[in-house]
């Protein structure tokens, strides 16, 4: 009896061992369970099939959010430190079209302490459709020890600041009039920040990028991170809020690859130049449809898509009614271009494929620009 008494007590202690280990990973002691790993995991939303990217290269894990309340059942995913993560729209009832939406991402150490009133991190408008991709990269508002204070004027359209070019990285995204959104930096080193209003447009499918028109100092200002940081007003000039008629200084050109075969996606280029679309994926994958903003000197343009593994396929773009000369675009306007390959034609054959420019519609901003 002694024996099993003493063999017993033994397992006992071994079962209060592992009780203590089991309760590490969690702060209160109360619950060993992360109640927010169901959130990174691919099936969640069945978010492995998602046609959103996003790329997480800071040291938190993060929680992704639709625009709104911040509770729980307005959790899209998650994206460790570190990782990527795809985020599925599938369920929305424009996917088949084309849509948008304004995440946010927080912290998951803020949002376990904070819930509803966290900090956001970092917010974006992406788009989505079917079989189209869209890709971005976070970052932490909050990581640095010095910063700097921006302010979008517009009480109309949502602002992002971008670094040093028009198209350069995305480094915050300003709803309509918001003020006081403070950006930390772990460098004081300035840089040039370029301001891009944007808004989702109906009839492109696509986010546009604008910008004031008339006489307001609407354009880029030299930006230095500091400890006691400075404000910063886009457009500059003053410090009121104001609404002005916009401008669309490019061309948005929609290009649908309509090719089959894997090995038929390709890039869309002006003579050897690459075009980056808004997905920021610059290959155009078979079936998929890309948004790329072209802006016009009033130059034509050798506008050809380059198919094949060493992009050796040259496919012109041109208008059907006038294949053998190079086409002008005009910003303002909205064009398609469709990828076709005859049926049962030779892959490597650039006579078997087309790529005719339709200038199909003006842009409107009043009656096909939106923004929430």
């Amino acid at each position: 009896m002694r024996k099993l008494s003493g063999f017993l007590v033994f397992l006992l202690i071994i079962a209060f061992v592992f009780g203590i280990i089991g309760c590490d990973d969690d702060p209160s002691g109360s619950n060993p369970v992360d109640e927010f790993a169901q959130y990174y995991a691919p099936t969640f939303r069945a978010n492995n099939n998602g046609t959103v990217d996003v790329i997480n290269p800071t040291q938190h894990n993060m929680l992704l959010f639709r625009r709104g309340a911040l509770i729980n059942s307005s959790i899209l995913g998650g994206v460790r430190a570190g990782g990527t993560a795809q985020i599925n729209f599938s369920d929305n009832n424009d996917f088949i079209v084309g849509g948008y939406e304004i995440i946010y991402a927080i912290k998951q150490s803020e949002y376990e302490t904070a819930r509803g009133n966290s900090n956001i991190d970092y917010s974006a408008m992406v788009t989505y459709r079917n079989n189209s991709r869209f890709r971005i990269t976070l970052q932490s508002r909050y990581d640095g020890n010095f910063e700097y204070i921006l302010f979008n004027r517009s009480t109309d359209w949502p602002m992002e600041l971008r670094k040093n070019s028009i198209d350069g990285e995305k480094i915050a995204f300003l709803a309509r009039g918001e003020g006081y959104h403070r950006v930390y930096s772990g460098t004081s080193e300035p840089f040039i920040g370029y301001p891009a209003w944007i808004a989702y447009n109906n009839l492109t499918r696509a986010i546009t990028t604008f910008v004031p028109t008339g006489s307001l100092a609407f354009g880029p200002q030299t930006i230095q991170p500091k400890t006691t940081p400075d404000d910063f007003y886009f457009p500059s000039g003053g410090i009121t809020t104001i609404n002005f008629d916009v401008e669309i200084p490019f061309a948005t050109i929609v290009v649908t690859n309509n090719a089959p075969l894997s090995s038929q996606s390709g890039y869309f280029r002006n003579a050897g130049n690459r075009y980056t679309p808004q997905s920021s994926y610059p290959l155009i994958t078979s079936g998929s449809v890309e948004s790329f903003e072209i802006r016009s000197t009033g130059a034509s343009m050798n506008l050809n898509i380059a198919l094949g593994i060493m992009q050796d396929i040259i496919v012109p773009v041109r208008e059907e009614s006038n294949p053998s000369i190079q086409p002008t675009i005009e910003n303002g306007w909205y064009y398609t271009v469709e990828l076709n390959f005859k049926a049962s034609g030779d892959p490597d054959d650039v006579n078997d494929y087309t790529a005719w420019l339709v200038k199909a519609q003006q842009i409107n901003p009043t009656q096909f620009v939106t923004a929430e």
